[in-house]
């Protein structure tokens, strides 16, 4: 049965292979991943330009996911997050169905964004893709087990890539 997602699950293992009974409620990951704060590569803080930046509205400044509590990812038959330093960046959820997009939200300057996936459904999701916001594209690659390799693309085509882990349900 097909649910729209209001709330997406984090999930503490690689995509597929945790047991339901491990995924966590939404009102826990909505807790679990705060409000705000900054990310950079590692587990390093941001330097004060790179704030000033996202302040601005830098999208390769993601930003610790926020109150993911009323952000509609749609249709879901499974959800996925990205995460580095210990921080959620993004989360992303799909349907079981090929012909049909996937979604995910990111965190910038202080604004969550929904960014839209090529038709592919969850495989496409899980696999790893390249997700379209407003002026800024964010591309999954899977580098084996649970890595994975989070590369956010401006307008004017800079890009910034984000080593952490890809973790679906």
């Amino acid at each position: 049965m097909r649910l729209a997602v209001l709330l997406p699950v984090a999930m503490l293992g690689a995509c597929g292979s945790q047991p339901a009974a491990d995924a966590q409620s939404a009102e826990d990951f909505a807790a679990r991943v705060g409000t705000s704060g900054s990310v950079t590569e590692g587990a390093t803080a941001a330097p004060a330009e790179a704030q000033v930046a996202n302040a601005a509205g830098d999208a390769r400044q993601l930003q610790r996911l926020g109150d993911v509590g009323k952000v509609d990812l749609g249709i879901s038959d499974g959800n996925c997050t990205f995460s580095a330093g210990g921080e959620q960046l993004l989360v992303a959820a799909a349907p079981d169905e090929p012909t049909l997009p996937g979604k995910a939200a990111v965190q910038v300057a202080g604004r969550m964004q929904v960014l839209d996936a090529q038709p592919g459904g969850l495989d496409e999701v899980r696999g790893g893709t390249t997700f379209r916001g407003e002026g800024f594209s964010a591309k999954l690659t899977r580098a084996g087990g649970s890595d994975a390799r989070l590369t956010i693309t401006d307008q004017q085509g800079d890009n910034r890539t984000i080593a952490g882990k890809w973790a679906c349900t």
